[in-house]
């Protein structure tokens, strides 16, 4: 009897332990789609807060309050470092990055990561400004081109132009499965998201960024 009991606890463990392990992949995979698919595309239905792009039920009171994990590099950073950063961010190092930046924006802008859906400090900022690059401080998008995708990232339909170009490198990514147009800062080459077709007019472009990848400057008035 006493073995049959210790056989049961142990086939109970590893059971638990294999559901544990499957929700946390699910997890994982229902924030890619969250960030990668369009709202719209796949609830058919009007933007309902709560509801994430996969059709799953997310928190969004909870998670929306700030983490606190994104801040303007120039509040305490090294004057010469900054320097270097914004002026010639080619010759910055990894672990000046790290120096430079908070973990969550290292993780993101220098190590391709991908920021929780709703926490980022300028998903609902409605100011008029400039959106800058958190790495390099290089203009990226105009606020008059920020909408609300439902995504829980900030979202922009078009860039800053300067002349016929931007300060964006796109380039194919193939991870996750999914086939889709990485966006890089041109200048430091800092990760910033992703672009789609399925943007509102007249581009009908959805720039997917991460907010631990901006800076935010205010328009003075």
């Amino acid at each position: 009897m006493h073995t049959f009991r210790r056989m049961l606890r142990g086939r109970t463990a590893l059971v638990f332990t294999v559901l544990l392990n499957t929700c946390q992949k699910s997890a994982r995979g229902i924030q890619q789609i969250c960030q990668f698919q369009p709202f719209w595309k796949i609830v058919r239905k009007p933007l309902v807060s709560g509801t994430c792009a996969s059709g799953a039920f997310v928190s969004r009171m909870a998670a929306s309050k700030y983490s606190g994990t994104e801040k303007d590099p120039a509040v305490d950073a090294d004057p010469q470092l900054l320097n270097k950063a914004r002026e010639k961010p080619q010759e910055m190092n990894d672990e000046e990055w790290q120096e430079l930046l908070t973990s969550m924006q290292y993780q993101v802008s220098r190590g391709h990561g991908t920021e929780r859906a709703w926490t980022g400090l300028h998903n609902e900022n409605k100011e008029t400004g400039m959106y800058k690059c958190v790495c390099c401080n290089a203009d990226l998008f105009p606020s008059k081109f920020k909408f609300d995708s439902g995504s829980g990232w900030p979202s922009f339909y078009d860039t800053l132009k300067i002349g016929d170009s931007d300060n964006i490198e796109r380039k194919t990514d193939g991870s996750f499965g999914m086939r889709r147009t990485e966006v890089l800062c041109k200048r430091c080459n800092a990760h910033l998201g992703h672009v789609f077709n399925d943007g509102p007019g007249p581009t009908k472009l959805r720039y997917c960024i991460n907010s631990a990848s901006l800076n935010f400057e205010k328009e003075e008035k």
